[in-house]
């Protein structure tokens, strides 16, 4: 299978990749990888269920996709829908509407031809349409449940998980593979439809498993132990079920990523005890291919409008996202912080110093995340379309939304492993450590700078930079610039063991210690 070149990177496919402790490897040169990107089209969650509604819309999207590519992200999370595979039951064996299917297939090729690593989202938001939500199909629904919802279209609809007792109780009887509805036709008398959910993960992979830049499964959004005791779920029941759909996604691959999501208390963010810790295990299966694919959201915060905000929140951030990379380590896992953003109608400077802090704790963590959401569809009247959320960096008009904070530069590949990154929002000085003796290949960094692939790209180092290293030795270590594709390769001096890089904007001033200037880029050079 060839490998797809991203803003003139060779990027790894996911054959190449591999788990080290909690860092994606190429298998090819030793690099590190480390992945940026976005939720894609959140509309999907409802008609007609696609993220690009038809091949129509391509053309005129296609230069919103560049510019993601041109803000350096390198992956989509995709959300795909069970309601609209199998929108009816039958309960001898699974009838699919293929044409959904092939729908949702070619968005992937698309999205793969163009650059992007995609992961797929089994996406669920309080079940199913009966209940205000979305992703399971109506049938699964248990005798004796009204259609009700609260608090729709407010920022406080996830309270029907507490207060809608439908909803409890038809997810209650999905998790205990056992639903009775004779509301449908044929009849369901305690109907196994959790392991008709892991038909359906077996489906998927079996087409995922053809694709090269394909990452993964991430198998179920948020999943809700409604009316089951909360740890129990967590330990036993959701770790047996991941389990189960590891296991069928290995019939067809065993390169595929499994992406496994703590229960959505982990992102409710609501305990006053903010170390959370999730109960999910590895169960043993020995597979090296698991992630712990977590969220992290201000639900208080989001609540109140963005009007709870404080500089104290800052930490709070910080820590939460280094606690989904610890409780990955500790279960053998790769961390990925597959949601995390901020509401675009708060108040300005609310909504941008949110967003700073969320991207300094994934940069501070190391960890690979993908930003909820980029939604080509948004509109003044439904914004992203479900509950009328509005987190799209990209708004009704086509224009982008405090894009300049999520472009950040980031080390793509290292040649030596990442250990401390951050990038100051103020002074644009971006500072990486890495540890080691190098490989042979180059470290990759995405550096946004003035030549603009792109109108709306904002351009970080726009009036020229230098690239400082404090371990030049014999002319050993290098730094070259590929202008067009605001990429940084530098050569590290394999002699090191520590690799202390700073990029600095020009004329601002800095006590760089023992560094020594590798590269200058604009007035100065």
């Amino acid at each position: 299978m060839s490998r797809t070149q991203i803003n003139g990177f060779t990027f790894p496919i996911v054959s190449d990749l591999y788990r080290d402790g909690i860092y994606f490897r190429s298998r090819t040169d030793g690099r590190y990888i480390l992945f940026r990107g976005v939720c894609f089209g959140p509309t999907a969650k409802l008609p007609p269920y696609l993220p690009i509604h038809s091949p129509e819309d391509w053309p005129r999207f296609e230069t919103y996709l560049d510019l993601l590519l041109a803000c350096g992200f390198n992956v989509m999370r995709l959300p795909f829908s069970w309601a609209a595979l199998e929108p009816h039951c039958d309960p001898t064996k699974p009838i699919y509407n293929l044409d959904y299917f092939e729908k949702f297939f070619e968005i992937v090729e698309l999205l793969t031809n163009k650059g992007f690593t995609i992961f797929i989202d089994i996406h669920q938001d309080l079940l199913q349409a009966a209940y205000g939500g979305n992703g399971f199909p109506t049938w699964v629904r248990e005798d004796g449940t009204t259609d009700n919802a609260f608090l729709l279209n407010t920022p406080l609809w996830g309270l029907n998980y507490v207060m809608n007792k439908g909803l409890r109780r038809s997810f209650t009887q999905f998790w205990r593979n056992s639903i009775t509805n004779t509301t449908v036709t044929p009849p369901l008398i305690k109907f196994a439809a959790r392991d008709r959910f892991l038909d359906m993960i077996e489906f998927v992979a079996a087409r995922a498993a053809k694709h090269a830049r394909v990452l993964g499964v991430e198998i179920v959004n948020e999943p809700h132990p409604a009316e089951l005791d909360a740890e129990a779920f967590e330990r036993e029941l959701l770790t047996d079920f991941y389990r189960e759909a590891t296991q069928r996604i290995r019939k067809h691959s065993k390169e595929l990523f499994v992406m496994l999501a703590p229960q959505s208390d982990w992102n409710v963010n609501l305990r006053s005890d903010k170390r959370y810790r999730s109960l999910l295990r590895n169960s043993g299966t020995e597979d090296d291919r698991l992630i712990f694919a977590y969220h992290y959201y201000d639900s208080l915060l989001t609540g109140l409008h963005g009007l709870h905000f404080h500089e104290r929140k800052r930490e709070e951030y910080l820590e939460a996202v280094e606690i989904g990379v610890q409780q990955a380590k500790e279960k053998e896992m790769l961390p990925f912080l597959t949601e995390f953003g901020s509401r675009q109608n708060w108040f300005r400077g609310v909504t941008r110093r949110h967003m700073h802090w969320h991207f300094e704790a994934v940069e501070r963590a190391l960890v690979s995340s993908t930003y909820w959401n980029v939604n080509l569809y948004n509109t003044t009247k439904e914004r992203d379309g479900f509950m009328r959320e509005d987190f799209s960096l990209i708004d009704e008009n086509h224009e982008p939304r405090n894009l300049d904070i999520a472009t950040r530069p980031y080390p793509i590949a290292s040649s030596a492993k990442p250990v401390r990154m951050s990038f100051n929002d103020r002074t644009k000085i971006f500072d990486l450590v890495l540890h080691g003796k190098p490989t042979k290949a180059e470290t990759v960094i995405f550096l946004p700078y003035s030549q603009k692939p792109h109108k709306y790209v904002p351009a970080h180092f726009s009036g020229g930079f230098k690239v400082y290293y404090n371990h030049v030795t014999s002319g050993l270590a290098a730094a070259r610039l590929d202008v067009a594709c605001s990429l940084l390769y530098l050569t590290l001096d394999p002699n090191a063991e520590e690799h202390h890089i700073m990029i600095v904007p020009l004329g601002e001033k800095i006590i760089a210690n023992s560094d020594q200037i590798i590269l200058t880029v604009g007035a100065e050079s």
